[in-house]
């Protein structure tokens, strides 16, 4: 019996460039789905660090002044 493996993504991107895409998205649970989907598609899976990335991408995006100069 032969595997037969569907290739995932015809042009696979790099770990950066599916961060970059899913901060696109409105929220942080779209984004993380989006990225989610994305790596799977890259046939890699998700790690803490890059949730953290996420995170603080939209934390600054909520509030873009600087906390500690006030």
């Amino acid at each position: 019996m032969k595997n037969y493996r569907k290739q995932l993504n015809v042009i696979p991107t790099t770990t950066q460039q599916n961060l970059a895409a899913a901060k696109l998205c409105d929220t942080l649970p779209k984004a993380q789905l989006l990225f989610r989907r994305l790596e799977h598609a890259n046939d890699r899976g998700t790690g803490g660090s890059q949730f953290d990335e996420l995170q603080d991408h939209f934390d600054r995006k909520e509030y873009p002044y600087d906390l500690q100069a006030l």
